[in-house]
C-alpha cells in the first residue's frame, strides 16, 4: 500500500442490532466495514470486540457485512491497540491502493488507521444512542407475572443464597425443571410454564446429568425427561453472554438459571463494580417484552444476613431469596424460603421443602412446615441451646465438647449441631475435636 496521506471525511458510527457500525466505501462496489460489540467501560477505557469486514456487491445474505478479515478484543480507547489491529488489517487486505469514491483519492495504509480511529471515536456515543426517552401511561391494574409464586418475576430477576452445600444447586435444579415441565402436580409453588436454560458454571456435564435425572425421580417426572443446559465450567459469564442470547432466542428460552454467581468470574465479588457487570450481564440478558426472567445461584455471608459480595447485588435484583437449612432426626435436609427484599412481591406462606439424600444423590422431595426442624421452627433454637450447654453449665466445666457430646446432653440433633458450629466463626472455636466460646459469658 502507499504512504501517501489522504483526507478523507470521518466513518460515522452508527447504532447496528447489538452493536455499532462504520463504513467507508472504498470504490463504487467496495467498501470497508468496522463493527464493534460486546462493549464494556471499564477502568482503562472502553473494551469490545472489534471487527473488520471486507464487503463487495453481491455477497451473500449469509456474510451481510462482507468478508471477516480480522477481528479482536481491545481496549478501543489505547492507540498502540487499535495500530496494531490496523497494520494486522492491513497485511491481511492485501493491495487496496485504489480510488476512493469518497474523495477519488488513493486509499492507503494511513487511511485504514485514521477511518479506524475515527470510528472508535464515536463508538461511545453511538451505543448511548439506543437509549431514549418514551412517553408512557401508568396502569395500577396491571398484575405482576410470576414464573414461580412468589419469588420469581417473568420479567425480572431473582438471586437467591445460602451457606455452601445446602442444597442451593438441588433446589434450582428443582425449580428449573418444574418450570420447564409446568408440572401441574407439584405441592410446592405455583409456576408458569416456559422454556428453560440451565447455565451451569459450577460443575461437570456428567455430575448435572446424574442431579437431573435425581431431580426428576424426587419430582415423580421420568427420569431421562430433558433439560437445556449450556456447561461452561471455567469460563467467565461475559464471555458465554452471546451464546447465551444466541441459545434463548434459538430456543425461546424465557427463564435463565445461573448457577452461580460465585462462578461467573469476573472479578471480586466484594467490588461494587464486578457486582454491576454480572447483574448487569443478566439483566441484558432477558427482555421485558419477551416475558424473560432469571434466577442466579450465590453464597450467603458468614453472617448469613446477605448474599456474599457488594450491596450492590441486591440493589439490582428484583427478588432476594434466602434459603434457611437443617437436619431433622433423620438426618433429612429442610430448606425454608424467606423473601430477603422484594421489589413487587407481597408477604406470602412458603412450604418447606424435606429433602431425602441416598449415596446416589436427591431422593425424595416433599412439602412439609418447620415443626420437623427445630432450627428452623425456633429460628436460634439450636444455636441458643449449644450456647446456652458451653457457658457456665454445670454438665460442661471445661467450657468446650465435641458436637457429639452437645448433642447427647442437650438433645439438639447432631447434624444441625455441627451445622451451626461451623457456620457462626465469630461466636465459636475449634479447639483440638473439641468447640468453645470465643467469648465466654460469666
Amino acid at each position: 500500500m502507499t504512504s501517501e496521506t489522504n483526507y478523507l471525511p470521518h466513518v460515522q458510527a452508527t447504532l447496528n442490532g447489538d452493536g455499532v457500525i462504520g463504513t467507508r466505501n472504498i470504490s463504487t462496489d467496495r467498501r470497508l466495514n468496522f463493527y464493534a460489540l460486546g462493549l464494556e467501560e471499564e477502568r482503562t477505557g472502553l473494551h469490545g470486540k472489534l471487527y473488520l469486514y471486507d464487503q463487495h456487491d453481491g455477497t451473500s445474505t449469509r456474510h451481510p457485512l462482507g468478508r471477516r478479515v480480522l477481528h479482536d478484543r481491545i481496549n478501543l480507547d489505547k492507540n498502540d491497540q487499535r495500530l496494531r489491529f490496523a497494520n494486522s488489517s492491513n497485511k491481511l487486505l492485501g493491495d487496496v491502493d485504489i480510488l476512493s469514491t469518497d474523495t477519488s483519492i488513493v486509499y492507503s495504509k494511513e487511511s485504514l488507521k485514521i477511518d479506524l480511529d475515527s470510528f472508535c471515536d464515536g463508538i461511545w456515543q453511538a451505543w448511548l444512542g439506543r437509549m431514549t426517552s418514551t412517553a408512557i401511561p401508568g396502569d395500577p391494574m396491571l398484575e405482576v407475572g410470576y414464573r414461580i409464586k412468589p419469588f420469581a418475576l417473568k420479567d425480572g430477576g431473582t438471586i437467591m443464597y445460602a451457606r455452601p452445600k445446602r442444597g442451593k444447586s438441588y433446589v434450582a435444579m428443582a425449580m428449573a425443571v418444574l418450570v420447564d415441565s409446568g408440572n401441574p402436580y407439584n405441592k410446592f409453588w405455583q409456576v408458569d410454564q416456559t422454556n428453560v436454560l440451565y447455565v451451569n458454571l459450577e460443575r461437570s456435564a456428567k455430575e448435572m446429568t446424574r442431579r437431573l435425572g435425581c431431580v426428576n425421580t424426587a419430582l415423580g417426572l421420568d427420569p431421562a425427561r430433558p433439560l437445556r443446559f449450556i456447561h461452561a465450567r471455567g469460563f467467565a459469564l461475559n464471555q458465554i453472554a452471546d451464546n447465551i442470547e444466541r441459545e434463548i432466542n434459538e430456543h425461546d428460552c424465557k427463564w435463565i438459571v445461573l448457577d452461580s454467581i460465585s462462578r461467573s468470574g469476573m472479578g471480586d465479588l466484594n467490588e461494587n463494580r464486578t457486582a454491576n457487570r454480572i447483574t448487569d450481564t443478566l439483566n441484558g440478558l432477558i427482555k421485558e417484552s419477551d416475558d424473560r426472567g432469571y434466577l442466579a445461584v450465590a453464597h450467603t455471608s458468614w453472617e448469613e444476613q446477605h448474599v456474599y459480595g457488594s450491596i450492590m447485588f441486591e440493589a439490582a435484583a428484583d427478588v432476594m431469596l434466602s434459603l434457611k437449612t437443617a437436619r431433622n432426626n433423620n438426618n433429612d435436609l429442610g430448606v425454608k424460603f424467606e423473601i430477603a427484599g422484594a421489589n413487587d412481591v407481597g408477604p406470602m406462606q412458603l412450604p418447606v421443602l424435606k429433602m431425602k439424600f441416598d449415596s446416589y444423590g436427591l431422593q425424595e422431595m416433599t412439602a412439609t412446615d418447620d415443626s420437623e426442624f427445630s432450627e428452623l421452627e425456633g429460628g436460634n433454637t439450636v444455636k441458643e441451646g449449644i450456647v446456652s450447654y458451653l457457658n457456665n453449665n454445670r454438665k460442661c466445666p471445661s467450657a468446650k465438647a465435641t458436637p457429639s457430646t452437645i448433642s447427647d446432653e442437650t438433645g439438639l440433633n447432631a447434624s444441625s449441631v455441627r451445622s451451626i458450629l461451623t457456620a457462626n466463626p465469630n461466636l465459636f472455636v475449634k479447639i483440638g475435636k473439641e468447640w468453645g466460646l470465643r467469648r465466654r459469658e460469666i
